[in-house]
């Protein structure tokens, strides 16, 4: 079983060194000593969220937030290849949470999040700003739960045109869409069988009520590519993950060496 993940301040982590002493506190300190009850002599990593994760072994704890951890290696990840990013249409209730989730456990580098024009949710000032709050709170917890290395971006595009934008530097942008004439594995075949190099995916998920035709002409004229997946209809909150399941698989992201 690999060694449990938590997360610290990256001004500590950036500087930490073998044999230092490294103090993980707050609700990150108190989730390791009085829900997860680590004790001396345990291994454990902490990251920043940003690549780079110590790798510890635990010396013991002072009170009930704060675990004390005795850097054994320092390990700089490089920022995974290519770069994926996710733009979801705001959906409503839990089930964003668990798209952002799901997305994050996958591997997705970026969320955008998108009010799309058949999107039931519809936000702006205050409303928004919790909501991303609470989703990149959603996503850190889903990367320590996968023991990720990088934590994904969350942003709010608002509006068609802003979301198109924020995929600009993206080699290949695909919008998820049922009645599509290209299939997902058609459009971005395994790389290593079409010897293509990508530095960077997209991928479009419409709200519950489907892109509508005038957002599919605004991708379209963007050079955004329609595509499906299959024949199966999926909910907004699982389509983004089971695309990024062949995107990893297709680039090379997932390998048999990770």
């Amino acid at each position: 079983m690999t060694s449990p993940l938590f997360f610290g301040d990256p001004r500590a982590i950036a500087h930490a060194a073998p044999g230092d002493e490294l103090v993980v506190d707050g609700d990150e300190g108190r989730h390791a000593v009085t829900v997860k009850r680590l004790t001396a002599g345990e291994p454990v990593l902490v990251a920043d969220g940003a690549g780079v994760v110590v790798e510890g072994v635990v010396t013991g704890a002072r009170g009930k937030d704060e675990l004390i951890v005795e850097v054994r290696e320092v390990v700089r990840h490089q920022s995974p290849s290519p770069h994926i990013t996710v733009v979801q249409a705001l959906i409503k209730g839990e089930r964003m949470e668990r798209a952002i989730e799901a997305m994050t456990e996958a591997g997705v580098d970026r969320i955008v999040l998108w009010q799309a024009q058949r999107a039931i949710v519809r936000l702006t000032g205050d409303g928004r700003d919790r909501l991303v709050h609470k989703l990149r709170s959603k996503a850190q917890q889903a990367a320590k739960q996968a023991r990720r290395a990088w934590v994904p971006v969350i942003e709010f595009a608002g509006d068609t045109e802003v979301a198109i934008s924020s995929t600009a530097d993206s080699d290949v942008r695909l919008a998820l869409h049922e009645q599509a004439s290209g299939s997902l594995a058609e459009v971005l075949p395994a790389t290593s069988m079409a010897g293509v190099s990508i530095d960077g995916v997209a991928l479009i998920v419409g709200p519950e009520g489907g892109i509508s035709p005038a957002e599919l002409d605004e991708f379209a004229a963007a050079g955004v590519i329609p595509v499906r997946m299959g024949p199966e209809v999926l909910r907004s909150s699982t389509a983004g993950t089971v695309a990024l399941g062949w995107v990893m698989g297709a680039t090379g992201r997932w390998t048999v060496g990770d």
